[in-house]
């Protein structure tokens, strides 16, 4: 069995051999997969000077392909201001488009977003609807985000209770943290 370049880059990567990761990376062509991996290469340092500017390149051209991580992450360079102008609005664009990929954990920020009005005006039952889609999907985290949204600013206690409990049975971390709720 012949492994193709992204995988022999990944076996690189987890070999911490990060120049021939990049090599083979590279090699990969239009690989989203390829290109999420060498921004994420970029945007760690991992063997290489931190480089946020190449890993938003590299991140653009995954999500053009349609890898949601990649958008994602440019998302978070985008809300983060690393290595861009901080443009709220721009990573709320980014976040949606990760969300309309798949990527779940990014339905979740779109929530944040719009519970926070960074790149929108507040709007708590967008927020509500976006997280409910996201628990819905599995992301445990906007359990909590549900949660705090009905106890402190829905006073819907009972739900949130039901909430954090909820996500409580779905999260070890959590569990750890329900003697504080």
């Amino acid at each position: 069995m012949t492994l193709q370049a992204y995988d022999r880059g990944v076996l690189a990567v987890q070999r911490r051999a990060f120049d021939e990761a990049r090599e083979q990376l590279a090699s990969a062509g239009s690989d989203d997969r390829a290109l999420l991996l060498l921004g994420q290469l970029a945007s760690n340092g991992d063997g290489e000077p931190v480089d946020p500017v190449r890993a938003r390149r590299l991140y653009e051209r995954a999500a053009e392909l349609g890898n949601g991580e990649g958008a994602h992450n440019l998302g978070v360079l985008y809300a983060t201001g690393r290595g861009v102008a901080q443009d709220f609005a721009v990573a709320l664009e980014w976040y949606r488009r990760s969300a309309e990929l798949g990527d779940v954990p990014a339905r979740r920020m779109v929530g944040l977003m719009y519970a926070t009005g960074q790149g929108v005006p507040v709007d708590e039952d967008e927020a509500e609807r976006q997280w409910r889609s996201a628990a819905a999907a599995g992301e445990v985290r906007a359990l909590h985000d549900l949660g705090t949204l009905f106890a402190y600013h829905k006073s819907r206690l009972p739900e949130a209770d039901l909430l954090v409990r909820r996500q409580a049975s779905q999260s070890a971390a959590a569990q750890r943290q329900c003697g504080d709720v």
